[in-house]
């Protein structure tokens, strides 16, 4: 039986909406890079109305069309579909932001979303800083970042740390029907300090015996104690675990996801992880 809850969404909405991604300031530059499975560069056409309003279908959505000039994450194309929840949005990239970019240069932040196991939709990540207007100098910013990310993760090796055969021995434990609920307990209990090694060890497709898991829930706004999830892999739960410790996300694999979809999780996480260690005044909130 599986359990799935929304409310990790809201700790991850604070994160996101926090700051704008800003040029000057890797601090507000860095995560949404991690994030974005595909960021590039080009010019939009917003489907609107007679009075200039963005048109959307039944479920809520509009489809943007960008025609790509420049990618600066990912695989390159000439063009692509995003679908924007226009309809009572109030996280997403606001719709007077999306009409005010309609036939002109824009970013896009992107993360793709299978639709039926092949075929993916492509949405703004970020939330309201998934798309910004186009300017030479936040193009250099995040193709510099993405480059030194790209740097992090294939110089990136897990190290000896104090911590690393208490969680390899916990994780191992996460296979065993018997001992998969306390080890997922005590890998929470192990609290921040456990996180570099926790995501040394991630990267385990292991399947779980117990495909759920049981954690507290510490957001201001819970109507419930615990948070509830269905991961199919090890990987999938110490993802779950890491939000929880760090309030980060790089993928929602909490629930089981594809094999490209935990690589993406586990390169974030890896580039976190360097923040964490390196740059870590990148963490610390905006005056």
């Amino acid at each position: 039986m599986r359990f799935f809850s929304a409310i990790p969404i809201l700790s991850v909405l604070a994160v996101l909406t926090a700051v704008p991604v800003r040029a000057d300031d890797p601090a507000h530059l860095w995560r949404i890079c991690a994030q974005s499975e595909v960021i590039v560069e080009g010019t939009i056409a917003v489907p609107l109305d007679e009075a200039g309003h963005v048109q959307v279908d039944g479920d809520g959505y509009t489809s943007v069309f960008v025609r790509v000039d420049r990618t600066l994450k990912g695989p390159g194309r000439p063009s692509l579909l995003v679908r924007h929840y226009a309809k009572d949005n109030k996280y997403g990239v606001p719709n007077e932001v999306l009409v005010g970019q309609d036939g002109r240069r824009a970013i896009l932040f992107l993360i793709s979303a299978s639709r039926d196991g092949v075929n993916r939709e492509w949405f703004f990540e970020g939330f309201r800083d998934g798309l910004r207007p186009a300017s030479p100098e936040l193009t250099k910013s995040i193709a510099a970042e993405v480059e030194r990310q790209t740097a992090v993760l294939h110089n990136w090796r897990p190290a000896a740390r104090s911590m690393t055969r208490e969680v390899r021995l916990l994780i191992g434990q996460t296979v065993n029907r018997e001992t998969e609920t306390d080890a997922f307990k005590h890998l929470e209990d192990l609290g921040q300090s456990a996180v570099p090694a926790i995501i040394d060890l991630m990267d385990d497709r292991r399947d779980l015996p117990l495909k759920q898991i049981m954690l507290r829930n510490f957001s201001p706004d819970a109507f419930e104690a615990v948070r509830y999830y269905g991961p199919d892999k090890v990987v999938d739960a110490l993802a779950a675990i890491l939000n929880q410790l760090t309030y980060e996300s790089f993928g929602s694999i909490y629930n089981g996801a594809t094999d490209d979809e935990r690589a993406r999780a586990v390169a974030g996480w890896r580039i976190y992880q360097d923040v964490l260690l390196h740059h870590n005044e990148w963490l610390k909130p905006s005056n």
